[in-house]
């Protein structure tokens, strides 16, 4: 009984490893929710600047919360299953960010439409802001590193994400408005430059009109 219970245990451990899965690349789809998400948030930001956000319902909790939450998490799913370790990280992690601050937002937007305000809830102070947004920032110099090699359109686009968290950390810690500004404005470019990336991606099919060239690998290691 035990000698049947292994080999039908081996068996079952072969038909596994003999299953292939037929995923499409979901390289265009992250980028795609990330670049919209970013450059969203960006604009939104330096349209906030000044104003009391205490009166309004934020367009971007649905935003946040759905497309560069839940669609950069279905991204980072997938590259697991087709075992691309890096968009499986990053497309993972900022997914379940932005999924949190979506659901965040929506709070604040519930009370809003109990109480016409959203006063009555405390706000996080300026430091505690700064040392969520620190860990992020130590995060994406990591990432940056790890495709510091790239070709030349992926490296700028965590090039202008790390400038965008960056600014934002010190930006918030020192309650700068020309930073924050900066901050807004490297997001925007970030999500652009995902967006270029994205449809760089769904342009290499026979199908599109031209070709979109992610550029040359400026830190290329040569022999």
């Amino acid at each position: 009984m035990v000698s049947n219970f292994k080999e039908q245990e081996q068996e079952n451990k072969v038909s596994l490893n003999a299953v292939n899965i037929n995923l499409s690349g979901a390289e265009a789809l992250g980028l795609a929710c990330f670049g919209l998400a970013a450059s969203q948030a960006g604009l939104l930001n330096l349209y906030y600047l000044g104003k009391d956000l205490t009166q309004n319902i934020n367009p971007m909790s649905g935003q946040a919360f759905f497309l560069g939450g839940f669609g950069l998490a279905t991204a980072g799913i997938v590259s697991f299953l087709r075992n691309d370790t890096f968009a499986a990280t990053a497309f993972t992690s900022f997914g379940l960010n932005w999924m949190s601050r979506g659901f965040t937002s929506f709070i604040y937007d519930i009370f809003f439409i109990y109480f016409g305000t959203s006063k009555r809830l405390p706000r996080a102070s300026n430091p505690e802001l700064g040392i969520v947004s620190l860990t992020w920032s130590f995060y994406l110099v990591i990432l940056l590193l790890a495709r510091v090699r790239a070709n030349l359109s992926p490296f700028l686009m965590l090039f202008f994400l790390n400038l965008n968290f960056h600014f934002y950390t010190v930006g918030i810690w020192l309650n700068s408005r020309p930073l924050q500004i900066l901050s807004a404005f490297s997001g925007v470019l970030a999500g652009i430059v995902a967006l270029y990336n994205s449809a760089s991606s769904l342009f290499e099919s026979d199908t599109a009109l031209f070709k979109l060239s992610k550029g040359p690998k400026p830190f290329e290691h040569k022999n």
